[in-house]
């Protein structure tokens, strides 16, 4: 396997990941733990509203709309 075939399959690794993690949001599963693993030590998240910078933790569950006391249950909104 070349550099970039690897590459490229650590990447659509990374998305089938992240779709997971997407879609157990919508359930109300989400596991932030696993999704806080796939950021960075800090994060920069923008959406319409603006665009924040912080650290992955708290502010990264702040950020996406979930409370530490509620990290267990992400619902759609």
């Amino acid at each position: 396997m070349t550099t970039g075939q690897a590459m490229e399959k650590r990447i659509h690794e990374f998305f089938e990941h992240y779709q997971h993690f997407f879609r157990q949001g919508f359930k109300g599963e989400a596991d932030m733990e696993q999704v806080a693993s796939s950021y960075a030590a800090a994060f920069v998240a923008a959406s319409p509203a603006g665009v924040v910078a912080g650290q992955n933790g708290e502010q990264l569950q702040e950020c996406v709309g979930v409370s530490s006391a509620t990290a267990g249950s992400v619902r759609r909104t």
